[in-house]
């Protein structure tokens, strides 16, 4: 039996992405614990950064992805985690959908509870 690589878009942002692009896709867990913070990619320079953020807590951990393609056509991954303390995630909806996200310190956190119809959401 041979053994085919799918090819992953560098612009793949999320599970959808990678389900409708990758046929024997699998997961087991919560494949979205990491949120998308914010992403660049482009497949002709075969390059692809990418900043996520997971909330533990009153903390945040940022994993940082740099994806380089070689010039065989393989690739190099570097990835790094930091843990931001009293830190929160917030989203910015538009039509019932995630549109931004970014993270923030707990006193601003704490301030959005009394901003009436906040552009940004806890």
């Amino acid at each position: 039996m041979e053994n085919k690589t799918v090819e992953r878009p560098l612009g793949s942002n999320c599970k959808n992405d990678a389900e409708k692009n990758m046929p024997d896709y699998q997961t087991w867990g919560n494949s979205d614990t990491f949120k998308l913070i914010a992403k660049f990619s482009s497949e002709n320079a075969g390059i692809m950064k990418s900043t996520k953020a997971m909330q533990v807590g009153n903390s945040v951990i940022i994993q940082v992805t740099t994806q380089q393609r070689n010039p065989d056509g393989s690739f190099s991954v570097a990835e790094a985690l930091t843990t931001i303390d009293n830190a929160h995630i917030i989203e910015k909806h538009k039509d019932n959908k995630c549109i931004d996200r970014k993270v923030v310190g707990l006193e601003e956190y704490n301030e959005l509870v009394l901003v009436k119809d906040s552009e940004w959401k806890r």
